[in-house]
């Protein structure tokens, strides 16, 4: 994910938002029937100020960007945000609390003390981020991990998370193991991956077979150098290609049944890297002239078309993006050809 935070000089204005997160089976988020999931930078202060109250009620997932693996201590100015965005919460919503994103590295984690104490830190957060909310709860952990973090690593944190009674969500990069090609129909070189050093290797796939994972956020966005029947991440109909192959690889993955998979995608072109739906002509550096609604109402149309397909899209669960504050601040990041919650107003259905 394009992970590189803006801090923004935050000007509180009123905000009425409704997003409430405590309950692990959501069954509802907006009229479609692909669930709808976005990532909330809670560092980009300035950006949380924009974003609307429909467009929080438009999610069925959550995820707040990032907890510090390093202590058990709350940031409580992320606690002031949750918060806001738990107050007028919907009942079916499930929030994590995100680690890793681009800068966290193998190091790091070792640094923390390793995977028991990074577990033990999240813990303590989450559960005085829990204490602390009057609406609302954080159910779980997200680990976006990036940096070639191996799989033994990734298998433990999952297993521990899930031990202390924490749903667990994961958001690999996808990418292939061979070759340059993926085939849909018989996705046999898909893997699920950290990227760097490991990127042909499917290291989320241990901690996924030994079903320690309930939500996949599959971001299919800023690897590059591949295609799916034909199409490349700069290709708008690439999230429906790789859908495709997502949902025929299940058994392949090993993925379990009752494992949710999103696929993701970014809202803007400066939401991501070079190697992103909204960049078609592969241009660089951001930001480039691209027609953001054009892009979006196909993508809508394919949304819709994986819908009504159940044989070919059958186990995809929903549409993640990165990120709701890029959404509502696309300026902040750059993008001055983005509209204001464009991505939200037009795949997730949100009213402004």
């Amino acid at each position: 994910m394009k992970k590189l935070i803006l801090f923004f000089v935050s000007i509180i204005l009123p905000i009425l938002l409704v997003a409430g997160c405590n309950v692990l089976n959501p069954s509802n988020g907006s009229s479609n029937n692909l669930l709808k999931a976005s990532y909330i930078q809670l560092g980009a202060t300035g950006s949380l100020t924009e974003i609307s109250a429909s467009a929080i009620a438009s999610l069925v997932v959550v995820i707040f960007a990032f907890g510090d693996i390093t202590t058990e201590s709350i940031d409580t100015s992320y606690l002031t945000w949750i918060q806001t965005f738990m107050d007028h919460g919907a009942a079916d919503s499930v929030c994590f609390l995100s680690i890793g994103g681009e800068f966290v590295t193998p190091a790091q984690i070792t640094a923390a003390g390793g995977v028991d104490a990074v577990v033990a830190n999240l813990v303590a957060q989450i559960t005085s981020y829990n204490s602390n909310l009057t609406s609302g709860s954080i159910s779980g952990v997200d680990l976006d991990l990036e940096n070639a973090v191996d799989a033994t690593t990734i298998n433990g944190l999952a297993q521990g998370f899930k031990a202390a009674d924490l749903t667990v969500c994961i958001a690999p990069q996808v990418y292939l193991s061979s070759g340059t090609t993926i085939d849909p129909e018989n996705p046999s070189n898909l893997v699920l991956t950290s990227g760097g050093a490991l990127a042909t290797t499917n290291s989320y796939g241990l901690a996924i077979s030994n079903g320690y994972v309930d939500y996949i956020m599959v971001q299919t966005y800023n690897s590059g150098g591949f295609t799916v029947n034909g199409y490349a991440e700069n290709n708008v109909e690439f999230v429906k290609s790789i859908s495709e192959a997502l949902n025929n690889a299940k058994s392949i993955l090993s993925i379990p049944d009752e494992t949710k998979i999103f696929v993701g995608t970014v809202a803007n072109q400066c939401a991501g890297g070079q190697y992103n739906i909204f960049n078609p002509d592969l241009g660089w550096p951001f930001p480039v002239a691209y027609d953001q609604q054009s892009i979006l109402d196909q993508l809508q149309i394919d949304i819709l078309a994986m819908e009504s397909d159940s044989t070919n899209y059958g186990n995809i669960s929903g549409i993640m993006f990165w990120s709701l504050s890029n959404d509502y601040m696309p300026s902040g990041w750059g993008d001055t050809y983005a509209v204001e919650g464009g991505f939200s107003k037009t795949i997730c259905g949100a009213a402004d």
